[in-house]
C-alpha cells in the first residue's frame, strides 16, 4: 500500500526539529549543561614586561676602592684623648659611596675594634700602631687599607734638649765667692708622661781649681707640675738637691733647684729645654 506524500511529510520535518534541540552527551553519557560562554581566551602569550628582580648589583661596586682619611700615617694621638676614626669606600670617580661596614683594628691592642665609617675612640694604649680598616662589598670584594706608626703617646712625652745652668757659692773667711757653669742637656720625658731624666755636665773653676760637675734629673710630672731630685756631683761634694718646674703639652720645660751643701756652700741652678722631638729613647 502506497503512503501518500503528503502524509510522509509532516513525520520526516517533524523528527529534524527534535533532533536539533538534543544536547550532546559527554564521554560519560551525561549530559554536559556548561555554559562557557563566548570564547574569549586570547593564545597571545602577552606576559608585560619583565619587572622580576634579577638580584644583579650596581657595577660601580666592582671598581670600588676603600681609603682611610683620618688617623693618617704617622699621626700623633694624645693619650686618653678622643681622636677621630673616618675611612670611606669611593667609586673610580672619587665619590663617597654609602657603605658603613667597615671593621677596624690595631696590631698594637688586640681587644680594640668597631665596626663603622666613622667614630671617636680614647682607648688606645701607649705605643706605635698599625691602624687597618677591613670591608666585604656587597658583591663580595674585600678591600683594606692600612696606616702604620700612628703614635699614642702622653702630650708632655718626648725629648727635650737645652741648658743647665748653675751657680756654686762659697763663703771663704767671711767673702763670698761666687763661680758658674753651663753645659747642654737632655731630658726624657717618659711616654706615659709621668717621670723624667736626664743627664748634663759642666766645667766649673773654683779658687784656682778647675772641676767637673755631673748633673742629673730625676723628677715626676704630674699634670705639668714637675718635682724631683738634681744630683750634684763634683770632687768636693756629691749631694741631692730638691728640684721643681713645670712641663707644657707644647713642649717647654723648666726646672730649678737650690739649697745649702754641708755648710759652707750654696748651689742653685735651673734647666732650661724645649722638646725637639717625641722619641722617648736616647739615639746610639
Amino acid at each position: 500500500m502506497r503512503i501518500p506524500v503528503a502524509l510522509l511529510l509532516p513525520l520526516i520535518f517533524g523528527c529534524r526539529a527534535y533532533e536539533s534541540v538534543i544536547s550532546p552527551l559527554d564521554d560519560t553519557g551525561s549530559k554536559d549543561t556548561t555554559d562557557t560562554g563566548p570564547d574569549t581566551t586570547d593564545d597571545t602569550d602577552d606576559t608585560g614586561p619583565d619587572t622580576t628582580d634579577t638580584g644583579e648589583l650596581d657595577p660601580v661596586w666592582d671598581v670600588a676602592m676603600l681609603s682611610i682619611l683620618a688617623p693618617s700615617s704617622g699621626e700623633f694621638i694624645p693619650l686618653g684623648q678622643e681622636a677621630d676614626f673616618e675611612a670611606v669606600v669611593l667609586d673610580t670617580e672619587g665619590n663617597e659611596l654609602d657603605w658603613d661596614a667597615i671593621d677596624w683594628s690595631s696590631n698594637v691592642d688586640g681587644d680594640w675594634a668597631f665596626t663603622s665609617a666613622a667614630f671617636s675612640d680614647d682607648s688606645l694604649s701607649v705605643g706605635k700602631h698599625d691602624i687597618t680598616a677591613r670591608t666585604q662589598l656587597p658583591n663580595g670584594d674585600r678591600l683594606a687599607m692600612t696606616v702604620g706608626d700612628v703614635l699614642v703617646q702622653s702630650p708632655y712625652a718626648g725629648t727635650y734638649t737645652g741648658t743647665v745652668y748653675v751657680e756654686v757659692t762659697i763663703d771663704y773667711k767671711g767673702v763670698p765667692y761666687t763661680v758658674s757653669c753651663a753645659g747642654a742637656t737632655t731630658i726624657i720625658v717618659d711616654q706615659q708622661g709621668e717621670t723624667m731624666g736626664g743627664d748634663s755636665t759642666c766645667l766649673i773653676s773654683l779658687m784656682g781649681f778647675d772641676m767637673d760637675m755631673a748633673l742629673a734629673l730625676d723628677a715626676a710630672n704630674e699634670d705639668g707640675a714637675v718635682d724631683g731630685e738634681m744630683a750634684v756631683n763634683m770632687v768636693i761634694f756629691d749631694v741631692g738637691i730638691a728640684a721643681d718646674g713645670s712641663v707644657t703639652e707644647d713642649g717647654e720645660l723648666y726646672v730649678e733647684f737650690a739649697d745649702d751643701v754641708m755648710g759652707y756652700a750654696t748651689v742653685a741652678g735651673n734647666v732650661d729645654a724645649n722638646r725637639i722631638s717625641r722619641d722617648t729613647e736616647l739615639s746610639d
